[in-house]
């Protein structure tokens, strides 16, 4: 399943010559099970930078970063499903995809937006954070909870950039030469209104009050109000309290 880790921009730690320790704790829990470790970033400069803060926090550890611009890059693919390299940096899908056995995958920011062009899927980036916790919501009137819920969560730092510039990938990959089956069967309808609604959806685990939702779509009209656009906002939730 997969499992977010609350850590700062790729770029934000790079310039502060530091990795979070949420991070490193996760890199280390793959290493001990004798997983081997695929971690995407979204650029191919941030490559030389991370590595070197990845091997001084992994010393022993053999870690190598590869791209489409490395003359080096079949050698160290093939080191890595021989096992000779646990942890490869790349910006780029391997030609037969992520089939290593045993293989964990690290998605940096933002390199959703990358890998849903490359596969056709809609893209998943970090908008929402939240900035307080609250207290059970079922137990309060209509007012309360409107009350207790406002702003509980806000955007997260730079999220309109990273709207903009996944929206922008987005519209590119349908748009242009169409890359995988997936890509060419939505190509068939033309590229994407960049003018209309922006149709997002919120997924939570369980619908008690809805304020929770509530909350969160205020955010995001508001969020995709500032980059011009409006928002249609649904919902999906696992179960009903």
């Amino acid at each position: 399943m997969p499992k977010r880790i609350q850590a700062p921009g790729t770029d934000e730690n790079i310039n502060r010559q530091r990795l979070p320790a949420s991070l490193i704790a996760e890199l280390k829990r793959s290493l001990q099970r004798d997983a081997q470790i695929f971690l995407f970033i979204s650029r191919i400069q941030q490559i030389p930078r991370l590595l070197a803060l990845l091997r001084d926090k992994l010393p022993g550890i053999r870690i190598e970063g590869t791209s489409s611009q490395d003359g080096e890059r079949p050698a160290k693919v093939t080191g890595f499903r021989n096992r000779e390299i646990q942890i490869l940096i790349t910006t780029t899908i391997l030609e037969r995809g992520v089939t290593v056995p045993r293989s964990d995958v690290f998605i940096l920011d933002p390199t959703a937006d990358y890998l849903a062009k490359r596969t056709g899927a809609a893209a998943f980036i970090p908008l929402l954070e939240r900035s307080r916790d609250t207290e059970k919501q079922s137990l309060k009137s209509r007012s309360e909870r409107l009350k207790d819920m406002k702003k509980v969560f806000v955007p997260q730092m730079e999220a309109a950039k990273q709207l903009k510039y996944t929206l922008a990938i987005l519209n590119s990959s349908r748009g242009g030469r169409p890359e995988t089956g997936r890509i060419r069967e939505q190509n068939r309808n033309g590229p994407a209104d960049e003018t209309g609604p922006l149709r997002l959806l919120l997924v939570d685990d369980i619908y008690t009050t809805g304020s929770t939702i509530g909350a969160c779509a205020e955010q995001l009209r508001t969020l995709v109000s500032s980059i011009g656009r409006e928002a249609e906002i649904y919902s999906l939730t696992w179960a009903r309290s």
